[in-house]
């Protein structure tokens, strides 16, 4: 999976993260979507489901960014001030 990652190019990443970062974005800002949930009186897990939708998105978010930053410590992209910084506390 490392080598399958290493060869992806950068734009290829970009596009890749780009769009799942537009899919919870666009369910945050398309009315429609919002709007179809809150007329539900239905109860998941005692919770109304306006709640759970809100709730999956910013999971969705998350994960995207987590992802991300999987990608990004694989492939060696991260910035260097925060290795410094990993580096520093090891040595304490």
């Amino acid at each position: 999976m490392r080598a399958f990652i290493c060869k992806l190019s950068r734009r290829q990443l970009f596009i890749f993260f780009g769009i799942a970062y537009a899919i919870p974005f666009v369910m945050a800002m398309f009315p429609p979507l919002y709007l179809y949930t809150s007329g539900r009186s239905t109860l998941v897990l005692g919770m109304p489901l306006t709640i759970w939708y809100w709730l999956l998105n910013g999971l969705l978010v998350f994960l995207v960014v987590l992802g991300l930053n999987v990608v990004e410590r694989i492939r060696g992209e991260l910035d260097s001030e925060l290795a410094d910084t990993e580096e520093e506390g090891k040595a304490t």
